[in-house]
């Protein structure tokens, strides 16, 4: 998966989605903000090295098919603690 790198005004944007990605994608590329899905069996935190984004935001942390009034399951949290840790 290639993630997308938007350039706006003065902002480089890096967007990762679902698809994770190939560290080799990632080689002389700089984002001051990354957008980033946590997935099992990447190393993100050798991906923030790479990138030194000033901001991170991670996202796809819900549960889009349960009703928002189930809330975050606990496996989701556990995910997310695990994506802290990494970082």
């Amino acid at each position: 998966m290639v993630p997308l790198l938007l350039h706006l005004r003065e902002h480089r944007i890096l967007y990762q989605s679902t698809g994770g990605f190939i560290e080799e994608n990632l080689s002389g590329l700089r984002a001051d903000i990354a957008l980033l899905c946590p997935m099992d069996g990447n190393d993100v935190a050798e991906m923030l090295k790479m990138l030194q984004p000033k901001r991170v935001f991670v996202h796809h942390f819900d549960e889009w098919r349960s009703p928002i009034s189930e809330g975050m399951p606990e496996r989701n949290r556990k995910r997310a603690q695990r994506f802290a840790n990494d970082v």
